[in-house]
């Protein structure tokens, strides 16, 4: 069932985020040892292989950390090929590699399969990595002002309270995590996972072997790209709105949305400069589910991501009343949401299961299948079937994989449609630099340093390169599969159908308090303007004299009233009337607040109107 593993290498990688087929980032394995157990962790098999290092050498700062010199190694180890087929033996007998920050440890073998031309065997099961948000607060070491990844020390400290010895030795590590993990399984901490069944290749294969296929080349039909981030989405997109536009135009896109993060600040100059090519009006919202059940925010744990998209009017409304709470309630060093609040705005919006930055991903990658199975329930049932659509992707993460075979047994058992999307944050492919700079921006680290993104198949596909990433990257679908979930696109375009109203003035309605009313004498919205601003400007007047700051006579104080008046009267001509009451209510509400025994500060007051006499006497300004 479980192959716990671990490696001891020649270093460290230069770039952690490059892929196992860039063999010189790669360090070389010196040591590969694991165990495994059946589902009830019972210890079956151990294994610990050293690597006769054949065309590298072990340099000094690597010995010190695992000790293993070139002579032990040369004269214990055994050829790469060797313990490859060993390797490849166990992972044929189990179900699902478990390491302690197990990209590290897969990209170090897959690179190992790869210098050797043999198949990359290590993705062809699940893998478990006890770096995970779970174990991170169960641990709960806090670093720099939030919770850090614990190491296998910390861990294993923390549920036995004790260290082990000889860490860095592979076995003697891979014997302490396996007594982690089969603590954190009993704790239910992590998830068992059930056995994985035909992966998606298969199951595809399967289904479209059956399929009577034409031969038609789809390679010129348009489709629509509907995960893009501009540069609405802070320090994460680098494109512009109009490159994204112009991009769906010069690929003959009908349609093309933005799903900034968090944001819906890009979605009106969307309109504006959409032009022939139809605007989609998205956003990926953070969601936490712990908002309204634990008060402090630090303990609320990290958001997952869902992303979103307006089918109507009411839709964009009910994305903007979240977006709302987001920011008001939610916020904690980004808005985010719950899903109370997504049960209560669900209406008229389309959804996906997202990306590996997911709820579903999430729970898969701790085991939790059942919860991952439960959480797509809960989409259908919140959000409506024909809302709900599982979005694969064919990135070169490992999890990938294990992620689309998840959502292909859920889109046969519930019968939900399928989309592909790619995470889109530029337009042209020779882009990946800049957005490289983005990144760094953003963790304020220079380039060798930062973690970033798989940021050269970030920008903005076409139907080949759609192809190309599914060779590429070992998916090997079908690709009248791919065709299919590339056409259904252009459903999710028909389906959402906003536009914004121009031309039509939408000032709010100021609502007349009873007090007001009874000292104005009326409900007119320029007869309470006229005797507010009069009765504040006098007294204005009267005590700038007394103080000597002015002098007025009655022909001055006449070229007082008549501004006053001929400003009253150009915003009653741009109907802005109820716009300054609602202005005036504003400020004199925040004027009456404290806040420990203080009054609220407020400045001088700024913009367009801010030069205006009637905003001074109705002390919307404090400046004359």
């Amino acid at each position: 069932m479980y192959i716990v593993f671990d490696t001891e290498t020649t270093g460290l990688p230069d770039n952690w985020n490059a892929r196992y087929t860039d063999v010189i980032n790669w360090p070389r394995m010196v040591q590969l040892a694991w165990q495994e157990y059946d589902a009830n962790g019972n210890l079956l098999k151990e294994f610990d292989l050293i690597i006769k290092p054949d065309g590298f050498v072990i340099p000094e700062a690597a010995i010190k950390v695992h000790r293993i010199t070139n002579e032990i190694a040369n004269d214990e180890g055994i050829p790469l090929k060797e313990a490859l087929d060993i390797f490849s033996e166990a992972i044929d007998r189990n179900e699902v590699l478990v390491a302690h920050n197990i990209n590290f440890d897969i990209n170090v073998t897959a690179c190992e399969f790869y210098r050797i031309g043999m198949p990359i065997r290590v993705f062809d099961c699940n893998h478990v990595d006890t770096v995970n948000k779970e174990t991170t607060s169960f641990v709960g070491i806090v670093y720099k002002g939030r919770l850090k990844f614990p190491s296998l020390t910390e861990l294993y400290k923390k549920i036995f309270n004790t260290h082990f010895e000889e860490a860095h030795n592979a076995l003697v590590d891979v014997k302490a995590l396996a007594d982690c993990f089969f603590f954190l399984l009993d704790k239910e901490i992590m998830g068992r996972h059930e056995p994985s069944g035909k992966s998606a290749k298969d199951v595809l294969n399967g289904m479209f072997s059956k399929v009577n296929l034409s031969g038609e080349d789809a390679s010129d039909r348009p489709f629509v790209h509907l995960n893009n981030h501009t540069f609405h989405s802070i320090l994460e997109g680098a494109m512009s709105v109009k490159d994204l536009v112009d991009a769906a135009k010069s690929k003959g896109h009908p349609a093309v949305a933005i799903t900034d993060v968090s944001t819906m600040s890009g979605t009106f100059e969307l309109f504006q400069k959409s032009g022939d090519v139809k605007a989609i009006h998205g956003i990926e919202f953070y969601v936490n589910d712990k908002i309204l059940t634990i008060e402090d925010p630090r303990a609320q744990g990290d958001p997952y991501k869902l992303r979103m998209y307006a089918k109507n009017q009411k839709g964009y409304q009910n994305l903007c009343r979240l977006l709302y709470l987001a920011n008001t309630e939610g916020f904690h060093k980004f808005g985010r949401v719950c899903p109370e609040w997504l049960e209560k705005y669900s209406s008229d919006v389309i959804v996906t299961t997202g990306s590996l930055e997911g709820k579903i991903a999430e729970h898969l990658n701790i085991g939790k299948v059942g919860k991952a199975k439960t959480y797509f329930e809960w989409l259908i049932t919140t959000f409506g079937k024909d809302n709900v659509y599982a979005e694969f992707q064919l990135t070169p993460e490992p999890q990938q994989k294990i992620y689309n075979t998840f959502l292909v047994k859920m889109v046969q058992e519930f019968k939900v449609k399928s989309i592909i999307t790619n995470n889109n944050y530029f337009v042209n492919k020779d882009d990946w630099k800049l957005q490289h700079i983005v990144s760094c921006m953003k963790q304020k680290m220079p380039l060798e340093k930062a973690r970033l993104k798989e940021n050269s198949e970030c920008y903005f596909y076409g139907r080949e390169d759609f192809y190309r990433a599914n060779e590429e990257f070992e998916y090997n679908y079908p690709k009248e599969f791919i065709d299919r979930c590339l056409d259904r696109t252009l459903e999710v375009a028909d389906l959402c159908n906003f536009e914004f109203e121009t031309g039509v003035e939408k000032y709010p309605e100021y609502e007349i308090t009873e007090e007001v009313e009874n000292w104005v004498g009326s409900r007119d919205a320029e007869d309470v303007i006229r005797k507010i601003a009069t009765a504040k400007l006098k007294v204005k007047i009267k005590k700038n004299v007394d103080l000597g700051y002015i002098e007025v006579d009655e022909v001055r104080f006449k070229e007082y009233i008549d501004r006053l008046e001929f400003e009253i009267g150009v915003i009653r001509d741009k109907k802005m009337l109820n716009y300054f009451l609602v202005c005036w209510e504003l400020v004199r509400d925040y004027e009456s607040k404290e806040y420990e025994g203080k009054k609220l500060a407020i400045g001088p007051g700024r913009g367009s109107a801010g030069g205006s006499l009637l905003a001074w006497a109705m002390d919307l300004i404090k400046v004359d």
